[in-house]
């Protein structure tokens, strides 16, 4: 794990959904999308902004009774929340220019494009342009 300075926390799991929405809690503190520093594992980011995503609490017996995916507690977490159901289909999200090109194959696949035999990542990316503008 990467070595976190003193005033900033580890946000584990690598994923675009985390990074909108630790930049969308960071852009709501007042701080540049920068500060949210991606790692292998996840993101480094300031303490505040970890606060803001995942609040301290006490647990109480009404915890107890939650169910995960309650509804989000913070503005960002509703914003996240909201373009995540936008795209949800039958269509997997795209995957980030550092995905494998597995992901990519498999993204291309879903959208129905043939990939011609000894494709590169480039080749899968610029298929994927082409068969999103012929889905929309």
């Amino acid at each position: 794990m990467a070595r976190v300075r003193p005033g900033f926390g580890f946000y584990g799991g690598r994923s675009s959904e985390n990074a909108r929405l630790l930049i969308k809690a960071a852009e709501e503190l007042g701080y540049e999308p920068w500060v949210v520093a991606t790692t292998q594992q996840g993101y480094i980011v300031p303490e505040d902004v970890l606060n803001l995503v995942n609040p301290p609490k006490e647990e109480t017996e009404d915890d107890a009774e939650l169910a995960e995916g309650d509804a989000p507690e913070t503005e960002a977490e509703e914003e996240v929340a909201a373009e995540v159901e936008e795209t949800e289909d039958d269509t997997p999200k795209r995957p980030g220019k550092n995905d494998s090109k597995a992901d990519w194959s498999a993204y291309v696949e879903a959208l129905g494009a043939e990939i011609p035999e000894g494709a590169t990542k480039d080749d899968l990316f610029a298929l994927a342009d082409e068969a999103e503008k012929e889905k929309n």
